[in-house]
């Protein structure tokens, strides 16, 4: 299977770096390139038919290649993650760092996994998360749990297994190679094109008991988040890496305009004092703005109108949007073993700032 990967001009991504890591990979069943040219997708949206004939018109020998996947911050109208035009995909990765805190290269590992899943077997999705390649992901920020787990679940695993041909069961093996380096990379909170082969050879069995890892995940309203820093039942463990008010105050826009947030992680081990594991920034922001009260928005990028408010400041309306506004939650058990606990923490933290 021939790829061609295609970048919008101002797209952040080392492209040497990454045809050298799928180069390394030495695979026979799919070959990737990348093209030497950019592009510029001139719209403000990606709209169809218009921008996929804007790039497929500027691609020579592009029947060579069984798919075209471009790679552009620029978003779709209706905000999926990508669309597909005969042999075109175009990805989006408009508001990434609200879904997930884990690099761009591990995204487009992950979208070139999907893509091609979808291309050996298109008869299903799952509506709901589950972690599968196969989740449609109608709610984005599942993107961050699904480069996490990198997985196809028992029962797709069985319906690929009985039905696929052998060139597509041969696609299928590369492409669990390229999901089992993405977990890796991904569990560690590493950029997958940072890490050398050394890191992805370690027998995972020996550090880790699939019984022995407890998480579990929960949606909680920001209003019970508020009561429970409230009464000092979150540690926060602050650090000088927090955020300035400019950026405190882009997280409260963020909330008041619906947007998707990352996930929280939680050490509930002690379930009168939870530790905060990762979101320590998201934390002390809903802390400052609604229990402290220490700071006013400014600069927001489109909210202009809340400039220079204060919490007590804001209309009910917007009140109410804090509070009913849920955010997802993965918390590490009381169950799980102190020293799987501790590696979970240092996975998550690992060459990253505390957020």
């Amino acid at each position: 299977m021939n790829l061609l990967l295609i970048f919008d001009k101002n797209f952040d991504i080392n492209q040497e770096a990454l045809l050298n890591f799928l180069e390394k990979q030495k695979f026979k069943s799919i070959i990737t390139s990348i093209s030497e040219k950019n592009i510029d997708i001139k719209e403000r949206f990606i709209t169809e038919p218009s921008s996929f004939n804007q790039i497929t018109n500027n691609i020579e020998n592009k029947d060579n290649y069984d798919k075209i996947i471009v790679f552009t911050d620029k978003q779709y109208q209706d905000n999926y993650f990508f669309h597909t035009q005969k042999n075109t995909v175009i990805c989006s990765f408009y508001g990434w760092e609200y879904f997930t805190n884990l690099s761009k290269s591990n995204g487009i590992i992950y979208f070139i996994i999907d893509i091609l899943a979808l291309e050996i077997d298109a008869s299903f999705r799952h509506q709901e998360l589950t972690g599968c390649i196969y989740d449609f992901l109608w709610e984005k920020v599942g993107i961050d749990r699904g480069m996490r787990d990198a997985i196809f679940c028992t029962s797709c695993t069985k319906r690929l297994k009985n039905s696929l041909s052998n060139d597509k069961k041969n696609v299928l093996r590369e492409i669990e190679i390229l999901m089992k380096k993405l977990s890796i990379s991904s569990k560690s909170n590493q950029d997958i094109l940072s890490q050398n082969d050394k890191e992805y050879n370690f027998n995972k069995e020996t550090i880790f008991s699939a019984s022995d890892i407890k998480i579990t995940n929960e949606s909680i309203l920001i209003s019970t988040l508020i009561k429970k820093l409230k009464k000092e039942t979150i540690e926060l463990n602050k650090t000088d890496k927090l955020w300035n008010e400019h950026q405190m105050g882009r997280f409260i826009e963020s909330i008041l305009l619906k947007l998707p947030l990352p996930a929280l992680y939680f050490d509930v081990s002690n379930p009168k004092k939870w530790t905060i594991i990762d979101g320590l920034n998201r934390l002390n922001t809903l802390q400052k703005f609604i229990i402290e009260k220490s700071f006013n928005l400014t600069d927001l990028e489109f909210l202009k109108k809340l400039d220079n408010k204060s919490y007590n400041d804001l209309d009910g309306v917007y009140k109410r949007i804090i509070d009913e506004t849920a955010m997802i939650t993965y918390q590490v058990g009381i169950q799980t073993p102190k020293t799987v606990r501790d590696s979970i923490v240092n996975r998550i933290n690992t060459k990253r700032g505390i957020k």
